[in-house]
């Protein structure tokens, strides 16, 4: 294998292949002997074996090794293999270059397995560094040759680098910016005295920790001072393509063309094509095409069929788009193998390919419409409807594709460059003015202004080419989109021009308010909008500045009144009323005064959570805010009665979100909230019962308004009602059985006991002997036969305790419940149960019509229960959870962790928060383009200390976790807790502040 990795004539493939079998030969694996045995002769007859014939060989070898089950986390392997070679069989570290596999990860395009080799030497060097500079240094077991390493700056520098190339390959930036971090705690020590010293002339580091404008600054002095290096000169084109800069890019590329060489040229041609095709430079993109590979280079293909495209030649540029696609296949094998992440812009080249092929369709319909003549009379062409309707369908289908797309300025920017192939860009304006904000908001601001500029008239764009160009003409500009006009000052705005951007925002707004045009009302409102959002940020006393908040919501009331349809109006007009409110609730004003932005606030709240009914998971927030303004303030007549009046507004599907926190109100001590609250409720059980009947169940137990509102529920649901209560009582019995019970009841009681409270010891032993009254399964029959004479004894003498005061009479029940904890200790290591000996009536139940807990969306059919698996493993943690699986009527299985002694409704606020945090990961620029959110699973409470949860596989407790590291470094488990016994010998006694 090793030899085979150090051949310069391997084949990609073959090279893959080796370096899954390194990794696979690492890991915690057998092989039999006989596979060893041909491991280790492989090694042997490398030296003697001919290039060509070892990789073949070695291929058909590896191929005849033994695989067992095993091997791939199946059963052991039978009795009769030959004995297993201890794992794991080798070290990468000592059998192979660590090196030479990091070159040949590289070489294949799996960079994270090139990072692992990497991060290995990297790990290897510090280990190193931390035993020569220990007290007292320990290098007698160290290579020599690391010890001189440990010492040398020029290997940490590389190393470092290397790293950071890897990360930035992986689109890890944190990571790489890691590494500098280490840089600069560590290196100094090494004689490099600033790592801002050695970023200062590291371009190439500056490009892979995306700091453009500094690799820029680098590479521009350095080209000034070696006028003739091409390195220099690449770094200052790629750094301009990263900037979007290409008007400065396409004039570099032009000067440096005509005086390059063939060579230079051929290294030229990427990225002046790039700038070419978005500055629709034709002609000179033709001349670049002529120095690329177009038999193995994708992009020349691409750039060819962008350019016969243009020029109508549309046979030649569908040959080529299939070419293209051939050409992408193998970088887009290695990419998937890793990750959807690093393949990702080999899809985008994908989609571009696509677009392009509807582009070519889009054109021969518009040509054979125009009357134009086409390359030739293709008689497959469909002339789809008329030509502005065939342009509507475009712009809308390419519309949804960039709204799915990571919010990249590169892809989206490629992806608008073939699309305006076909659609000028006013044509398709409103994605080329979401793609300037998403330039501004990546810290793009020169691209940002560019594609503004693009967007108005051309004696604009001149004068802003003159450098004449001032935002004050826009105001009188006749031709200038509206649209484009305030996209501008909300450009100067981001970019920190904030005061004359609201001056001028403030007098274009006016005068389109002041023409009576109805086409213009939606834009109208969005900069009454606008204008209210900026005058919040320019004043931070408007809240208690009654003229200020009279304009603030003057303008934001303008917004709803002229987009009634705009969910951000009403919203913004809704959450500033509520700000006021609050503001005057703290200074302690009259409710006259709160009354009238309570009022708006609640009619906006209902206004904005009805618009967003297409996506109910924005409106949480509002629907919160809403609850609130409503649990506060209830008790005031006006509120109640504008609450009652905007539900019957707001769908029932908008309440599933924040059920827990209705419920948790039904014990009001605000009559018209109670009686509200039982209204809605009972409204949602009639529409979403399956939704309602788990926290319904839960609340009944413990409130009379529950209990009735699910006796209602049995009028148009009887079965349902019955079975939830079946399930729910028998999940209740089964998370804490009888033996559990008493356990913990023994060990809570002795805490009362021998600080000599007898009341309080016996207040928590008397409902476990009343819970003893009945008994229904087989466990509690078998529990009542071991321990209820012992049991029934002790009780006896509590009883006799409580009448004679007698000392001993208690001693003798305590001499008794402790025998019986004691007996009960084996009880908690049981590993299993089996359903029909602690819930029978859950093995009968099936074919329910009850849904799977947590799998209820409306406007679906729920999978229901279909039967429950008749066996429960017990988790060995704390609480000793059962693993509890359901078979679903849709033929799938859904495990669930049934867990008692906690609260659960907790944890369900908790899954209510992350969702929150979601959709604010969804609208962040930063956590998007990562995919970024947090996993949620179902959280079902069955009672005040019992519930469900999601079953996450692959998952560990903390426990666990804990424990295995313990045994691996060789500490106590409980090593805290010995620690504090040092520290007293009576810790349940201490205070809480002692504690």
């Amino acid at each position: 294998v090793s030899a085979a990795l150090n051949s310069r004539n391997a084949p990609i493939p073959v090279l893959q292949t080796l370096l899954n079998f390194t990794e696979f030969l690492e890991h915690e694996v057998t092989l039999t002997g006989n596979g060893a045995q041909l491991f280790i002769a492989q090694r042997e007859a490398a030296e003697t074996i001919d290039e060509s014939d070892k990789i073949g060989r070695l291929l058909k070898q590896l191929k005849t090794l033994p695989v067992y089950p095993h091997m791939v986390g199946g059963d052991p392997p039978p009795p009769q293999c030959h004995s297993p070679v201890s794992s794991p069989l080798i070290n990468a570290e000592e059998i192979f270059d660590i090196e030479v596999l990091a070159r040949n990860a590289l070489n294949c395009l799996l960079y994270a397995k090139a990072l692992r080799y990497k991060e290995i030497k990297f790990l290897k060097l510090v280990e190193g560094y931390k035993r020569v500079h220990s007290q007292p240094p320990q290098v007698e077991k160290i290579d020599p040759a690391l010890v001189r390493a440990t010492e040398d700056p020029e290997i940490w520098l590389q190393i470092c680098q290397d790293l950071i190339d890897c990360n930035h390959r992986l689109d890890l930036s944190e990571s790489a910016i890691g590494i500098i971090r280490f840089c600069q705690h560590n290196l100094h020590r090494l004689g490099i005295a600033s790592i801002d010293e050695f970023l200062a002339g590291a371009g190439d580091v500056l490009e892979k920790l995306n700091r453009w404008d500094d690799a820029l600054k680098v590479y521009e002095t350095r080209l000034a001072q070696e006028p003739k290096s091409l390195d220099n000169l690449l770094g200052v084109m790629r750094s301009l393509r990263a900037l979007g800069e290409w008007g400065r890019l396409f004039q570099v590329c032009e000067d440096k063309w005509r005086v390059a060489d063939d060579y230079t040229r051929q290294l030229l041609a990427p990225m002046a094509g790039h700038a070419a095709w978005i500055l629709s430079r034709w002609q000179f993109l033709g001349k670049v095409t002529e120095y690329m590979d177009k038999t193995t280079d994708p992009t020349a293909a691409f750039f060819c069929s962008i350019l016969a495209v243009h020029n109508a030649e549309y046979s030649k540029a569908s040959e080529l788009i299939d070419q293209c696609r051939k050409q992408l296949a193998p970088a887009l094998a290695a990419y998937v193998s890793e990750s959807y992440d690093r393949a990702y812009y080999s899809v985008v080249q994908l989609q571009l390919l696509s677009e392009l092929e509807e582009v070519i369709e889009f054109n021969k319909s518009r040509d054979l419409l125009e009357g134009s003549r086409v390359e030739e009379a293709s008689p497959g062409v469909k002339v789809l409807g008329g030509l502005d309707e065939r342009r509507d369908q475009l712009r809308h289908v390419w519309g949804l594709r960039l709204k799915g797309m990571q919010l990249h300025v590169q892809y989206w920017e490629e992806v608008l460059a073939v699309q305006s192939l076909a659609l000028s860009p006013i044509e398709n304006m409103n994605s080329w003015l979401k793609f300037s904000n998403l330039c501004r908001q990546s810290g793009k601001p020169k691209l940002a202004q560019t594609t503004l500029i693009n967007l108005l008239t051309d004696d604009l764009v001149a004068s802003y080419k003159d450098k004449t160009f001032r935002p004050s003409v826009l105001l009188t500009a006749r031709n200038a989109l509206p649209q484009v006009v305030c996209a501008y000052f909300e450009h100067m705005w981001g970019v920190g021009e904030k005061t004359e951007a609201f001056s001028l925002m403030s007098e274009y707004v006016a005068k389109m308010h002041a023409s009576a045009t109805p086409a213009l009302n939606s834009l109208k409102a969005q900069g009454y909008l606008t204008l209210g959002k900026w005058q919040q940020q320019l004043q931070k006393d408007c809240c208690s500045n009654e003229a200020k908040r009279k304009v603030i919501l003057s303008n934001l009331h303008m917004a709803t009144t002229l987009d009634p349809g705009s969910y951000k109006a009403w919203h913004a007009w809704a959450l500033f009323n509520q700000k006021i409110a609050e503001r005057l609730q703290k200074k302690k004003a009259l409710p006259e005064a709160l009354l009238p932005y309570l009022v708006c606030a609640i009619r906006g709240f209902v206004q904005s959570i009805s618009l967003c009914s297409s996506d109910i998971s924005m409106s949480v927030q509002d629907i919160l805010r809403l609850l609130t303004i409503w649990f506060n303030n209830g008790v005031l007549d006006e509120v109640a009665r504008e609450v009652n009046l905007g539900m019957n507004k707001i769908s029932t599907e908008a309440w599933l979100l924040v059920i827990p926190q209705i419920i948790a109100r039904l014990q009001s001590p605000i009559p018209s909230v109670s009686e509200g609250v039982s209204s809605l409720i009972t409204r949602i059980g009639q529409a979403h019962p399956q939704a309602l009947i788990y926290p319904l169940t839960v609340a009944a137990k413990d409130t009379g308004a529950g209990l009735s509102i699910l006796e209602s529920m049995k009028g148009h649901s009887p079965s349902l009602v019955s079975q939830a209560s079946l399930v729910s009582d028998e999940l209740i019995r089964v998370a804490i059985l009888w033996s559990e019970q008493w356990y913990e009841g023994i060990e809570q009681a002795s805490k009362a006991y021998f600080v000599g409270n007898a009341d309080a010891m016996m207040s928590v032993l008397n409902p476990l002997h009343n819970m003893m009254q009945v008994t229904e399964t087989e466990t509690e029959k078998e529990f009542l036969n071991q321990f209820g004479s012992d049991l029934l004894e002790a009780h006896n003498w509590c009883k006799q305790y409580k009448a004679s005061k007698k000392q001993t009479d208690l001693n003798k029940a305590w001499d008794l419940y402790y025998h019986v904890f004691r007996r009960l200790n084996k009880f908690q290591n049981l590993s299993t149960l089996e359903l029909a000996s602690v819930a029978p009536q859950l093995v009968k139940a099936r074919d329910l019509d009850l849904a799977i807990p947590g799998q209820y969306r409306a406007g679906e059919k729920p999978p229901c229960i279909r039967s429950f698996a008749p066996t429960l493993k017990v988790i060995q943690s704390k609480q000793r959870p059962r693993k509890l699986t359901i078979h679903g009527s849709d033929g799938n299985e859904y495990a669930f962790l049934l867990k008692g002694h906690e609260d659960l409704r907790q944890d369900q606020r908790v899954m209510q928060l992350f969702g929150l945090v979601n959709n604010f990961f969804l609208y962040d620029l930063e956590t998007a383009r990562r995919d970024l959110s947090i996993e949620k699973y179902p959280v079902i409470p069955l009672s005040s200390n019992v519930g469900i949860i999601g079953w996450l596989e692959h998952a560990e407790t903390f426990h666990n976790l804990v424990a295995d590291f313990r045994k691996a470094k060789k500490m106590y488990l409980n090593y805290e807790h010995r620690l504090m016994l040092q520290m007293t010998g009576d810790y349940d006694n201490l205070t809480l502040m002692q504690k």
